[in-house]
This record gives C-alpha cells, structure tokens and sequence, in this order.
C-alpha cells in the first residue's frame, strides 16, 4: 500500500504528496496521501476533508475504496471539469488503513471476523473503535486524553488535533451511513446539536449509494432512507472516532459501512467501486456547504484559535492558526458571534 502511495506522489508531483501519520502496535506505516492543486502553494481556505478506513482491520472494502479513489482522482485531474475543479478547490487527505496490523491478520472471502476477532482488533487484541475518549470525559484534556491508549488511536487523536480538518468519513463493516451520536442512553436517539447537518450528510451519501437507501441490505437491517443515528442502532461502549472528531475538533464525521461481508473476495470490489463512486464524491464536495472566512483584527493581522458560535446551536469551531475556519451549514438564515482572546 505504502509503496502505491509513493507511486501516485511520484507521478503527480503537483497534485499528490504521500506521509507517514505513525506507525501501528507492531511497527508497520500507517500512509496518508494529501491530494489537490498546486500542492506546494498556498491553500486559502480551502476545506481539507480526510477518508479514513480500515479502522478494523478485517473490514477491508473501505480500504480499496480509497486505493481506487486515490487513482481516480489523480487520473482524471484535467480531463474531468468534476475531478478537476474538486481539486482546485478542497484539500483530500486519504488513509486507506488505520489499522495494517489487524489487515495483516484478516483473511479474504471470510465475512463474519475470525476467532478472538482477530484482525478485527490491532495486534494487542484491542478494537481501535472503542478506544477513543469518552463523550465529554471529565478531568482530561490535550495530551492527558492520551494516556492509556493504542499506539494507533494516538496516531489518528494527534493528526487530528493538529490538522483543520472539516469533514470526515470511516469506512466499515454492513451497508448504512451512520451519524452521531454512537454513544447515549440504552438505544435512545442521541442527537447531537448540529443533527441536521449530520442527517443531511448521511443522506448524502445513502442517496447517491446504489443499494444503500433500500435500507435492508444485510440480515436483520431495517435503515429508513440507509441512514441511521449511532446510538439508535447500537450503543458503542467506550467511545469512537466519530464522535471523537464532532467533540474534540472542529470536524465533521460520518460512518459509512459499505458491505455485509467484512473481507469480500477481490472479483467482487469493482461491483462496490460502482455503488460507492458517486456518493464519495457528493460527500466530499459537501465540504463546501456553510460559511467559511478570516478572522482579523483591525491592523489585517491574522488571529488564530477565535471561536465560531452560531446562535441556537450549542457547538463551537475555532479558526486555525492562519485565522481560517469553515463552518459546515446547511442553507438557511443564521447569526453568527466571533469571540477571541484579547479582542
């Protein structure tokens, strides 16, 4: 995978730029390629969006998902007006497996995860989407959440506390779009302030799926429209990297599960490139959806870390360190208050 990465990077110097964001329990690089225009110049305001996948390791489509997605893209820079002007515009940054330990483990053309969830979990048997803090876990905060966690759940809580990141997607395991929250009171709704962001999001994608919006893809599913709240499925105990992302940055994330089957054989993937392409780029060009700007003083000096409140809506997003911020909306009238230390 890693050396696919720094295939693409090397063959489209201007548009792709392959990174190392850690390494796994055992050592192995997790790979991240960052795709856009002019990649080396200046990139104002444009919203960077990051795909995740393979957080369990035996979930695998997502993965060649984004390997596929990643040639699309480059392929069709100035040949296709779509891909050429998602480019020019939004910063892709792609991780096709979070978790190569537990990949290594998994074996193609098993659906269900193996014995013990090997592959499933990373290499000290822990499932990587249970790791995360807890929803507005008290008395930690910055590198404190760190403490007590897999090397790989590090890896993805430090990128992202260092990145801008406006929206997200994980790829996983039966055929829905999950948003949050994942976490709440037995099955109750757990509805975060921002739910009609996180709905229309999740629909989407569902929408532009060529079987999600049946919503019964797989036994016992029963998904109105193929999109569901986390907690109103099923409780995640402990908490993850969905939530993770609304609660602790200033990113959007949605869980996509694209297959019933966990590790389908290869022949099949072209069918689910098919069904995925078109929602994967309607997700990614809703990134664009709000307002984003510039915070300034009145000397046009720069002021990172303001804070973005829309009125009525109890959550927050701060500028990055070039002032920047993008604030995911959905069409309407809104009131919106910068505050900034000292100003």
């Amino acid at each position: 995978l890693g050396d696919c990465l720094k295939y693409v990077s090397k063959s489209y110097p201007n548009l792709a730029s392959v990174f190392e964001v850690g390494k796994s329990t055992s050592g192995l690089s997790i790979w991240g390629i960052q795709l856009t225009e002019n990649i080396t110049g200046p990139q104002d305001l444009k919203p960077s969006v990051k795909l995740v996948a393979n957080l369990h390791g035996d979930e695998t489509v997502g993965r060649e998902l984004l390997a596929n997605l990643t040639r699309h893209l480059v392929n069709n820079y100035g040949s296709d007006n779509r891909i050429t002007k998602l480019l020019h515009s939004t910063r892709i940054f792609i991780v096709p497996s979070l978790n190569p330990d537990g990949f290594s483990a998994s074996q193609e053309g098993h659906c269900e995860s193996l014995k013990n969830f090997v592959g499933r979990t990373n290499a000290n048997g822990v499932d990587l989407n249970r790791d995360f803090p807890e929803r507005l876990e008290e008395g930690r905060k910055g590198t404190g959440l760190l403490i007590g966690r897999q090397k790989e759940t590090q890896v993805i809580m430090r990128w992202i506390s260092m990145s801008d990141f406006v929206l997200s997607a994980f790829h996983g395991g039966s055929v829905v779009a999950s948003y949050p929250y994942d976490s709440g009171k037995g099955n109750e709704y757990s509805k975060s302030p921002d739910d009609d962001v996180f709905v229309q999001l999740a629909a989407t994608y569902s929408q532009a799926h060529l079987t999600m919006p049946l919503g019964n893809n797989c036994p016992d599913d029963n998904f109105r429209n193929g999109i569901t709240n986390g907690n109103n499925w099923y409780t995640v105990k402990g908490s993850g990297m969905q939530d993770f992302n609304y609660l602790y940055s200033n990113c959007f994330e949605v869980t996509f599960e694209l297959s019933c089957c966990k590790y389908p054989l290869r022949e099949t993937l072209s069918g689910e490139w098919e069904n995925n392409i078109e929602s994967i780029l309607k997700y990614v060009e809703s990134s664009h959806w709000g307002v984003k700007g510039v915070v300034s003083s009145v000397t046009g000096d720069r002021i990172a870390g303001s804070i973005i409140q829309v009125q009525g809506v109890n959550h927050n997003i701060t500028t990055n360190k070039l002032g920047e911020y993008w604030r995911l909306l959905l069409p309407g009238a809104y009131t919106i208050k910068v505050h900034a230390p000292g100003y």
